[in-house]
């Protein structure tokens, strides 16, 4: 029974998104057994009328929990910019993302609300996502749908800047954006939203960077949200280019820490380590980057079993 209600604002960006899609992901939020939220769907400066016209539908047939929004003189400026957008027209306590790809399954909303209720402290909730692949319906796709386990024990609170770090060092797996929920006084203390590496890669994970250093986070075991596997969606876009990427954001997160004035040395070292691990020097061939880091990461293992004051001299000032 959640004592307190929350008002729920749902940001849902969108680029030429195939009606059928968006269609789905609208249906979804629509299907919620939770009442209380709006929908602020965002044309990203869309060049397909079929996905303005049916945001547009949605709309005019729920006036009262869809509203449409868009930049001035319907220019693309990406996902960032576009939910910034989004958060200034919203009204909820709650601030829930979804892609116009992707859907929830009906329980989602009561349910993580549940949570907000039960836990003050916490900040952002997440569960796990289902990589979708058989929407298809094809029975071969249907075989290669991934639930990944969150990497933590069940339902778990992981205190800041606990989660973060493990996010660094890539032992847990990362949430997708249609999982998670945050307070709003939180996301707003966070700042903006950030355009992304390249003005597309690692939104999510920036944005994940800024909550978990300022609140506790709930991480559960149940499944909320599949994320649709498809040759456009952003897994497929990240893996084309991916060890460079990853690096990209590494250099912004240091820069990021040194911005906040963040000084927790466990932090610190994990980040050097990475930084580390996917650094190649530039006169190295390409052939030879995934056996070089593939190295580093054995003595990386190695270094983990020395005690942790000598660990320590290893990173201090890099």
């Amino acid at each position: 029974m959640i004592e307190k209600t929350f008002f729920v604002s749902v940001m849902m960006p969108f680029y030429n998104t195939p009606p059928v899609f968006m269609t789905e992901a609208i249906e979804s939020i629509l299907a919620q057994t939770y009442p209380h939220w709006e929908l602020l769907l965002v044309d990203d400066g869309s060049t397909n009328a079929g996905s303005s016209k049916t945001a547009q539908a949605y709309a005019s047939a729920h006036p009262d929990k869809i509203r449409c929004l868009e930049h001035p003189g319907h220019v693309n400026k990406g996902l960032g910019p576009s939910r910034q957008l989004a958060l200034e027209h919203a009204r909820g306590d709650l601030i829930a993302f979804l892609d116009a790809d992707d859907v929830w399954l009906p329980a989602k909303l009561m349910e993580q609300v549940s949570l907000f209720a039960a836990h003050p402290e916490v900040g952002m909730v997440y569960g796990r996502t289902r990589y979708w692949h058989s929407w298809t319906g094809n029975p071969q796709d249907i075989e290669n749908d991934y639930l990944p386990p969150t990497g933590l024990a069940a339902d778990a609170i992981m205190p800041s800047p606990e989660l973060l770090i493990l996010f660094i060092q890539q032992q847990i797996a990362i949430p997708c954006i249609c999982s998670i929920i945050i307070r709003r006084e939180l996301l707003e203390a966070a700042g903006k939203f950030e355009k992304g590496i390249r003005n597309f890669f690692y939104e999510d994970q920036m944005l994940y960077t800024k909550i978990c250093l300022r609140s506790p986070v709930y991480v559960a075991d149940a499944c909320w949200d599949y994320y649709r596997q498809h040759p456009d969606s952003g897994t497929h876009r990240t893996s084309e280019q991916g060890q460079a990427l990853h690096l990209e954001y590494l250099y912004w997160l240091a820069v990021y820490l040194q911005q906040q004035q963040i000084e927790n040395e466990t932090l610190w070292q994990a980040l050097n380590r990475q930084v580390w691990l996917h650094r190649q020097p530039p006169w190295l061939p390409r052939q030879l980057h995934r056996p070089t880091r593939l190295g580093k990461k054995w003595l990386l293992r190695l270094e983990a079993k020395l005690p942790t004051s000598i660990q320590q001299q290893f990173w201090q000032g890099s």
